[in-house]
């Protein structure tokens, strides 16, 4: 079944180009200063903002950054939405379609003024294979993008917000991201968040994130016999010498032998840093599930989610492929998680490792499965109200009582978006019916009720 759903996806494949020109993905540059703002985002999607001097003789190491916006709206900032744009590093949400004047004030510099645009084109959807389907150049061109994004600070911002979302909710006994209904859907709004800016990168508006098929590679208990463990993709590390850090592979420690990267992966301090690595530990005997567990479960778990939406009690979909039904299906998306260890293994600096993302659109792959395969009606009746109104009514309290914090508002927005995108494609839904559902789904009830 995996490598049919993996052939399915190849059949769209188109190569990439094997380098990233320097600085084809600015949307502003001079002498002194080079700006990133991430391209082709529809209203009401983050535009990431990233600012990299370059003359340090006219921009000094402590200078402020300040990015305005028209209405002096606001940004997220280190991980607090609604915050001052004062960094280097921000995301900003436009409301309306168009051209959108920016500028930047650096200190000592006059001001920078330029202008980014949100679109309204048809959607063009991401060619994501497996990870061992790239050949060594569209491999070279993902790993180069990676590491723009490092430099530029974007996936530290990205990983940031992810590590807030442990933050619990009303409930107490879940993440605003994690343990309850907003698990995949939040998931997997951060992957396309993340893919946008990858292809911003790469000038590719349809390449995709690699997904890891690690059920695939399961031999016994762990993934260790897994090729993607090793220094053709992801790494490797070296226990005793170098602490679990990784010694080969793109991402590994410069200062070991077998490294062969210019520079090293880093992470912050403050998330175990200043390196990535890895333990390869399991702390259930279930740990990482094979497909069989997951071909049941499919089968079994018909329901997306289940009162009390939370993580242990719940018996639903989302509780099994985020592995709380161990007993049964394994750990699913926890177990790997738990397996791969070190910066893997804790939830607020999972996603400084680059595996992250692999690991996490093979969660997308999955939960794509589940609404095509186990129940295909369901988020079309849940999303448009056909037969069941009181289901959209249902679904909406659930949502916003789930979500107090205000950073995951905008991500249950973009997600609602782009599944009413997907459904209005399967199902054949009037634009008209599309086009007033969307106005008045997204645009006037749920920005009240989140």
């Amino acid at each position: 079944m995996v490598a049919l759903f993996r052939l399915l996806i190849i059949t769209h494949v188109g190569l990439l180009s094997s380098a990233i020109s320097d600085n084809a993905f600015y949307s502003y540059t001079d002498a002194n200063v080079k700006i990133f703002a991430t391209q082709n985002v529809r209203p009401n999607w983050p535009v990431m903002f990233s600012a990299i001097p370059q003359n340090t003789s006219k921009i000094a190491e402590n200078a402020t950054f300040q990015w305005v916006f028209e209405n002096n709206a606001l940004c997220t900032n280190q991980a607090v939405e609604n915050s001052n744009c004062t960094n280097q590093v921000v995301d900003h949400t436009f409301q309306t379609l168009g051209a959108q004047k920016v500028q930047l004030l650096i200190s000592g510099l006059s001001p920078i003024s330029f202008v980014v645009s949100t679109i309204n084109a048809p959607i063009i959807p991401a060619v994501r294979r497996e990870v061992r389907d790239h050949n060594a150049a569209q491999w070279d061109q993902y790993v180069s993008a990676l590491y723009v994004l490092k430099d530029l600070q974007i996936i530290d911002h990205l990983a940031a917000i992810h590590a807030k979302s442990i933050t619990t909710d009303v409930h107490g006994d879940r993440g605003a991201a994690h343990g309850g209904p907003s698990f995949l859907p939040w998931h997997r709004t951060l992957c396309r968040v993340m893919e946008l800016n990858l292809q911003t990168a790469m000038n590719n508006s349809v390449f995709g994130i690699p997904y890891w098929a690690w059920d695939a590679d399961k031999t016994g208990n762990n993934l260790k016999s897994s090729i993607v463990l090793t220094d053709q993709y992801y790494g490797t590390p070296a226990w005793a010498e170098y602490g679990n850090q990784l010694v080969d592979g793109p991402f590994c420690i410069t200062n070991a032998a077998t490294c062969t990267s210019p520079k090293t992966w880093t992470i912050p301090l403050s998330m175990e840093g200043p390196s990535l690595h890895r333990n390869y530990t399991s702390s259930r005997s279930t740990a990482v599930s094979t497909t069989a567990q997951i071909i049941t479960l499919m089968k079994e778990q018909t329901v997306f989610d289940s009162a009390p939406f939370s993580p242990s009690d719940s018996k639903s979909f989302r509780a099994a492929v985020e592995g709380w039904m161990y007993n049964k299906y394994g750990e699913v998306h926890n177990g790997v998680h738990d397996w791969i260890g070190g910066t893997m293994g804790k939830v607020a600096w999972s996603m400084y490792d680059p595996l992250f993302f692999a690991h996490h659109t093979q969660m997308v792959n999955d939960h794509s499965r589940y609404i095509s395969e186990a129940r295909p009606n369901e988020f079309f009746r849940i999303v448009y109200g056909m037969n069941g109104s009181m289901l959209v009514i249902v679904w909406i309290i659930i949502m916003a009582a789930m979500l107090q914090l205000t950073m995951i508002r905008r991500w249950v927005l973009m997600f609602l978006e782009q599944y009413m995108r997907m459904v209005h494609g399967r199902y054949q839904v009037t634009i008209g019916v599309h086009r007033c559902i969307h106005g008045v789904l997204l645009q006037r009830i749920l920005p009240q009720l989140l």
